[in-house]
C-alpha cells in the first residue's frame, strides 16, 4: 500500500495567504517522488503459560508434556492454561482420572469400607491408622485435606503389603495399579474397579484432574494415561460342582430354572467369562422323574441347560466324575449342546487328544489358557483314543503343558478333579504334589473343582492355590459345610494377574445358592483361613 500510494498523487498541504497557488495539474511521471520504504513494527505475541496445581499427586504429572513454547507459570492468576485438581462433581472438558483402591491383606474378613469411615479416619482419627505411602499421602492430602495426627501411617511402598499382612484387617490406600494377588481390594460404597460397569467418576476413591483454558486439548500436548482402561481388564468367575441330578432337579422341576439363580445369578452373569464344572450329562432319555431320582447315576434332562444358560455360561469343565453315567451317546450329545450355544469347554472331550487340548481364550489383550484333568476316575470316566471322556491327570504332561502355555504369554488356569476330602484343609497330595507343582511351572491359578465341602487357600510367590471351591448347584444340604461354597471372581488387567474377590454362598432348597449373611461369612472364612494357617 505505501509502494502503490507512493505512485499516486502527492498530497498538497492546504494554502495560506502566503503561500503561493497551488500547481494546477498533475506532476508528470518524471517527477514522480520515490516512496520511502517503511519498516513494519512486529506485532507483539502474547506467551502461553501453564500453572500446575501444587496439590496434585506426582502421578498425574509426570505424564503431562507441553510444547516448548509453552512456559511455565508460578501464578495461578494470569495464566493461559490451568492443570488442577477437580473436585468432587466437578468436571473439565479436558481431563483424566488416577484410581485408588482400599485393599488389605488377602485373609481379611470385611469385604467391604465406607468412604465416610475413610474419610473420618483421615480427617479425625481414633481408629486404625490408614497405611499409605508417601505418594498416596500427597494425593489424598489434596482430596481430603491435611490428615488429623496418628490418623495414617507413612510406610515405604515396596514394604505396604508385608506391613499389611503383618497388621491383618488395617486397611491400606494405593494406586490400582500397585494390586497385586495377595492383596484383597475392597468394595467401597459397594463399588469396585473389578466390576465391568464401574464409573470412576461415581467412585470416592478417584483422582481427577483438569486442564482449564482449552476446550480441546491442545496441539503437541500429552495428558497421563489414566492407571485404569476397562478395556484392559477381564473377569472371570470360577465356580465349583454342578450336578443338575437329585434333588437339585426335583427343584427344577417344582421351582423352574430361574429359581436357582434369583439370588446369585447377578454375580455370575457380570463376569466377562463363567465358568461351570457341570458333571452330569444331558440326555434325552431322561425324564424329569429319573433325574430326581435318589441313585447314584445321574442324568439331566435337557431343558435343564436353561440353568447353565441363565448362569451367563461361557467356559465348561469337564472334568466330572457322572458325565459318561449314560454312556458315550449322552457325552456327545451334550458336547453338542455346548457347541451349538457357542460355549467352549476343556478338561474332557470326544476322545483323550481333544480332553487334553488346553482352551485358549483372549480377552481385552488378556491371553488366557485353561487346562484340567481328573485324578478320581475310576478309569472307565477317563477318555481313551477313540472314546470320550475327562482328561487323566498325568502331572508330566499337565507341567509341561503349563510352562509351554506360560513361555507363550499365557496366564495358565490350571483345575484339577482330585479326590474328595471332607475337610477345610486339602490332602496332602492336593497342596505338595499338584497345586504346588504347577503353580513352580507357571500357573497363575490353581482350582479345585471336586471338592463337595470348600477349601482353604494358599499362595505360592504371587500364585494363588484354591483346594476347593464347595458346590454351585448340587444338592448336598445334610451338613453346613457341603451347603458352604465359593464363586471366585478371578482379575485379569493388562496382561497380568490381579487377585481374587471371593464371594461366599449358602446353599439353600438343594439347589440355590445366596450370598452368605455377614455373620455367616464371619464364620465361614475364620475356618477357612485358620486351616490355611493364617
Amino acid at each position: 500500500m505505501l509502494i502503490l500510494a507512493g505512485c499516486g498523487p502527492v498530497p498538497m498541504a492546504a494554502p495560506t495567504e502566503t503561500d503561493a497557488p497551488p500547481p494546477t495539474s498533475l506532476p508528470t511521471a518524471t517527477s514522480t517522488p520515490t516512496a520511502t520504504p517503511v519498516t513494519p513494527t512486529p506485532t507483539s505475541i502474547p506467551a502461553r503459560t501453564l500453572w500446575l496445581d501444587p496439590s496434585l499427586p506426582d502421578t498425574l504429572n509426570e505424564g503431562l508434556t507441553v510444547p516448548a513454547e509453552v512456559q511455565r507459570s508460578v501464578q495461578e492468576e494470569g495464566a493461559t492454561y490451568r492443570w488442577v485438581l477437580l473436585a468432587p462433581g466437578e468436571r473439565a472438558t479436558v481431563e483424566t482420572e488416577w484410581v485408588f483402591v482400599a485393599a488389605a491383606a488377602f485373609p481379611t474378613i470385611p469385604g467391604e469400607a465406607s468412604s465416610a469411615k475413610l474419610r473420618g479416619q483421615w480427617q479425625r482419627g481414633g481408629g486404625q491408622a490408614l497405611l499409605v505411602s508417601q505418594d498416596t499421602l500427597a494425593a489424598f492430602t489434596a482430596l481430603w485435606g491435611k490428615p488429623a495426627v496418628g490418623a495414617v501411617k507413612v510406610v515405604a511402598e515396596d514394604d505396604l503389603l508385608e506391613a499389611a499382612w503383618e497388621n491383618r484387617g488395617q486397611v491400606v490406600l494405593l494406586p490400582f495399579e500397585q494390586l497385586s494377588p495377595r492383596w484383597k481390594a475392597l468394595r467401597v460404597d459397594g463399588l469396585s474397579p473389578f466390576d465391568r460397569d464401574f464409573d470412576a467418576a461415581a467412585y470416592p476413591l478417584a483422582l481427577r484432574a483438569g486442564l482449564t483454558g482449552a476446550e480441546v486439548l491442545p496441539e503437541g500436548w500429552t495428558l497421563p494415561q489414566s492407571n485404569y482402561d476397562p478395556s484392559k481388564l477381564t473377569t472371570l468367575m470360577l465356580t465349583g460342582v454342578t450336578a443338575l441330578a437329585r434333588r437339585t432337579a426335583k427343584t427344577i422341576n417344582e421351582q423352574g430354572a430361574a429359581y436357582l439363580l434369583q439370588d446369585t445369578g447377578e454375580w455370575l452373569r457380570s463376569a466377562d467369562l463363567t465358568h461351570v464344572s457341570n458333571e452330569v450329562s444331558f440326555n434325552e432319555q431322561c425324564s424329569p422323574e429319573r433325574a430326581a431320582s435318589p441313585e447314584a447315576r445321574f442324568c439331566s434332562v435337557p431343558d435343564y441347560i436353561e440353568v447353565l444358560e441363565l448362569a451367563g455360561t461361557d467356559i465348561v469343565e469337564l472334568t466330572g466324575n457322572h458325565n459318561l453315567d449314560y454312556g458315550p451317546e449322552a457325552y456327545l450329545y451334550t458336547l453338542d449342546l455346548y457347541r451349538e450355544r457357542g460355549w467352549a469347554y476343556y478338561g474332557g472331550g470326544e476322545n483323550a487328544e481333544e480332553a487334553r487340548q488346553a482352551l485358549l481364550v483372549e480377552h481385552n489383550g488378556n491371553r488366557l489358557a485353561f487346562i484340567g484333568c481328573n485324578y478320581a476316575g475310576p478309569e472307565p470316566v477317563w477318555a481313551a483314543e477313540t472314546y470320550p471322556g475327562a482328561a487323566k491327570c498325568d502331572l508330566d504332561w499337565i507341567e509341561a503343558e503349563v510352562i509351554r502355555l506360560a513361555g507363550e504369554g499365557y496366564l495358565p488356569v490350571v483345575t484339577f478333579q482330585a479326590f474328595e476330602s471332607e475337610d477345610y484343609k486339602p490332602a496332602i497330595m492336593q497342596r505338595a504334589g499338584d497345586y504346588r507343582r504347577m503353580a513352580a511351572a507357571g500357573a497363575v491359578v490353581v482350582s479345585g473343582s471336586a471338592s463337595h465341602w470348600p477349601q482353604t487357600f494358599e499362595f505360592v510367590g504371587d500364585t494363588l492355590l484354591h483346594f476347593g471351591l464347595g458346590n454351585l448347584f448340587f444338592d448336598q444340604m445334610e451338613r453346613s459345610q457341603t451347603r458352604q461354597a465359593f464363586q471366585d471372581k478371578h482379575v485379569f488387567y493388562d496382561g497380568r494377574y490381579l487377585g481374587l474377590e471371593y464371594l461366599p454362598t449358602m446353599l439353600e432348597d438343594a439347589a440355590r445358592p445366596r450370598p452368605m449373611t455377614a455373620a455367616e461369612r464371619e464364620t465361614f472364612l475364620i475356618d477357612i483361613f485358620e486351616a490355611g494357617g493364617w
